[in-house]
């Protein structure tokens, strides 16, 4: 079957997998600027597809998504510590047996609830940044928003409170990722002497993941704030049949997907708005005057959602999904792809091509979500589209709607470590190291606070 596509790099594929692996992103970014939307190539001994337009998307991801899997070397390579779960299962029936057990979890009216847990638990995390900000001492939100989204979906998802507990499994989850991806795209990873050490972390904190997985299936649920989907969550899983194994299989992975990435967007969202003075002191005058019956709006087109759509869109979590082809197929009637090749789909790139935002190659929320209604699934896609579209992209949206304010309102910050960063690829988009910051109480908040206190004592 003859591409039409444009061709990158060379005949072979030998650089191009020497490029892939060393840096992924950067690979993609590159052959979609020299060839353009759509772009094929050798990859080793792998034939791949790259695609960005909207309708090829959709073809792919969800009109002919039963031929289009997930049978690739990345969902694989994730296998190792995830085990086999609704994220990394390639596909099937099993696969639509357990999205239609889980994916109830996360209908609106089941989560619609959970405002007071969110708000707690970002009110619990924000004593952190208080104490830093009164000792003059910069707070790594890194490892802040680790825990924060961690200790969020626990309690959530299995009524778990312990913070203790939460802290520290939050390391090992990070220690997984980090190790999934070296095995994924580093051809030297087992043959360094230096990974010897850091793979005994990795089947340690692997361990130790599994055993807190069986610990939060036989918890028994605090009822708090309204909402019951911990019980829920356990008697879906225990009730379905499954073996300990795979129910432990399907915690893991909804600790992962879960906790990563609402976290990494977090990151990315503070990267942004700590890199921006202006953008944070416009955020902090929305902030104050959002009304109390618009804390929680997830559809209303003010500051703090325009800064959340357009961090999905310019620095998404996921930056890439990639499908094994099943059988031969037609994109669309335009481009010809092969049995056994994998087709790439990369949110970062493709948001960035699409000329639908009106600043596609900057970060710019007002202009680029002036308004959101007319913007197509496969246009923005920074939770996949289809039928494996993640099922928990609301409550993410409300994780980092709620910390953003609870953030901002009442601090400032200062002398943050962005310069020194850039946005690197893993198994989600991350930031190059830990993203640091001082708090500073805002003297607006200082004068309201005194106001009160003379009001109490008077």
């Amino acid at each position: 079957m003859e591409s039409v596509l444009p061709r990158y790099g060379d005949r072979y594929g030998i650089n191009n997998f020497l490029s892939m692996k060393r840096d992924p992103l950067e690979f993609l970014v590159s052959a979609h600027g020299q060839c353009g939307e759509s772009v094929s190539m050798k990859c080793g001994p792998y034939r791949l597809v790259s695609i960005s337009k909207p309708h090829h998307i959709r073809h792919v991801l969800k009109d002919r998504s039963e031929i289009y899997t997930k049978k690739t070397a990345g969902y694989k390579g994730m296998v190792g510590y995830l085990g086999n779960g609704l994220l990394t299962n390639p596909g099937g029936s099993e696969w639509r047996a357990n999205s239609k057990l889980l994916r109830p979890l996360f209908w609106p009216k089941r989560i619609d609830n959970t405002d007071g847990i969110i708000t707690y638990w970002v009110r619990e995390y924000r004593k952190e940044i208080s104490a830093s900000a009164l000792n003059n001492e910069p707070i790594n939100f890194t490892s802040l928003f680790r825990r924060l989204t961690l200790s969020i979906l626990c309690d959530i998802m299995f009524g778990l409170t312990e913070k203790t507990a939460i802290n520290s499994i939050s390391s090992d989850i990070d220690t997984c990722i980090h190790v999934a991806f070296a095995k994924l795209y580093d051809p030297f990873y087992w043959v360094k002497l230096s990974n010897i050490s850091l793979e005994k972390r990795f089947q340690e904190a692997r361990k130790r993941l599994r055993e807190f997985s069986l610990v939060l299936l036989e918890h028994v649920p605090v009822k708090h704030a309204g909402t019951e989907l911990g019980a829920y969550m356990q008697s879906i899983l225990k009730g379905s049949g499954r073996s300990r194994t795979q129910c432990r299989d399907e915690v893991v992975t909804f600790l992962q997907a879960g906790h990563e990435t609402s976290s990494t967007a977090l990151n990315a969202i503070f990267y942004r708005v700590f890199s921006d003075r202006s953008l944070q002191v416009s955020l902090q005058q929305s902030i104050d005057q959002l009304p109390a019956s618009k804390r929680y709006s997830l559809d209303n087109v003010d500051l703090v959602n325009q800064c959340i759509w357009e961090s999905f869109r310019f620095d998404p979590s996921t930056w890439a999904f990639d499908r094994y082809a099943a059988q031969d197929d037609i994109i669309c009637g335009e481009i010809p792809v092969e049995k056994g090749s994998f087709v790439v789909i990369s949110p970062y790139v493709s948001h960035r091509l699409f000329s639908g935002f009106s600043d596609q190659e900057n970060f710019n929320p007002q202009a680029n979500f002036q308004y959101v209604g007319d913007l197509d699934r496969s246009e923005y896609i920074p939770f996949s589209v289809g039928p494996r579209i993640c099922p928990g992209a609301t409550m993410a949206h409300k994780e980092i709607r709620e910390t953003l304010i609870g953030m901002l309102d009442g601090f400032d910050y200062v002398d943050a470590n962005t310069d020194e960063l850039r946005f690197k690829p893993s198994i989600t988009l991350k930031l190059s190291g830990d993203l640091t910051c001082r708090p500073v109480i805002r003297e607006a908040s200082k004068k309201k606070n005194a106001i009160t206190t003379k009001a109490v004592i008077i």
